[in-house]
């Protein structure tokens, strides 16, 4: 009997997955923020992206990461057409028209021409 429990228990330690959550010793949520904001704003997200209890600890939500992708991933072009030549010089699927935004001469009215 003692060794077919001590396989049962030995195959239930197996089973196991241990937390590597080696923040959870950590009491203090503002201890944790400090340690948090000596890092990157990418670095601390990607770090956290799967940890729903350190997010909730030193409150970072969805906005923080769309905040983040506003800034630093859009991409902006500058596109120089050749003069008294016309027609269209940008082709954009009607389907992905929403994600262009096309401005001339460093106005802040958006364009909805492609000409």
């Amino acid at each position: 009997m003692n060794s077919s429990d001590a396989l049962s228990k030995e195959k239930m330690k197996v089973n196991k997955i241990e937390s590597k959550d080696i923040f959870k010793n950590l009491k203090s949520n503002y201890i944790l923020k400090k340690l948090f904001n000596n890092l990157m704003k990418k670095k601390k997200l990607d770090i956290i992206k799967y940890n729903k209890n350190i997010k909730d600890r030193i409150n970072i939500s969805i906005e923080d990461y769309k905040g983040y992708s506003e800034i630093y991933s859009s991409v902006e072009i500058e596109i120089k057409p050749f003069e008294n030549i016309y027609g269209k010089f940008i082709n954009i699927n009607e389907e992905k028209k929403m994600y262009y935004h096309i401005y001339f001469n460093d106005n802040k009215e958006e364009i909805k021409r492609n000409y």
